[in-house]
């Protein structure tokens, strides 16, 4: 008897926080007048500078405006009846045969796996949405079971 593997994907830009929104806010708004400044005040040599900050801040205000991330962002988990395998963004694919899975605790937004060997791995899934974060409860719930 074969098992289906179970997968949840996320490749996409995230959303941007509201202090992170804030935050290219103030900095665009700071480069903006610091360029404005310096091109209505011409300091020798700094003319470019000066130009380079008015644009950065006009790029800082379009990206809060936009609300996303620049990067785009690849994480996953999949789950078959003897390996789980997840990346989470800006790290390296790992995986878990489950016959050296230990226990499973689920948090609100992120699993720990602990091993036989006491080590910890952690998997955080804050990027999915409430639906497919319950799939994956049931589907945790389900392989603790079975441990």
């Amino acid at each position: 008897m074969t098992e289906s593997t179970f997968k949840l994907n996320f490749h996409q830009r995230r959303l941007l926080t509201s202090n992170s929104k804030t935050y290219y806010y103030v900095v665009g708004l700071i480069e903006i007048a610091v360029g404005i400044f310096g091109l209505i005040k011409p300091v020798d040599g700094l003319s470019a500078l000066f130009f380079v900050l008015l644009i950065g801040g006009i790029v800082s205000i379009l990206i809060a405006i936009i609300g996303k991330s620049l990067t785009k962002e690849t994480n996953y988990i999949s789950i078959n009846s003897d390996i789980i395998e997840y990346k989470n963004s800006m790290q390296k694919a790992k995986q878990i045969k489950l016959d050296k899975l230990f226990d499973v605790k689920i948090d609100s937004k992120k699993i720990e796996f602990v091993m036989t060997n006491q080590q910890v791995k952690i998997y955080d899934f804050s990027v999915f949405s409430d639906i497919e974060i319950e799939r994956l409860h049931d589907k945790i719930e389900e392989l603790k079971s079975k441990i």
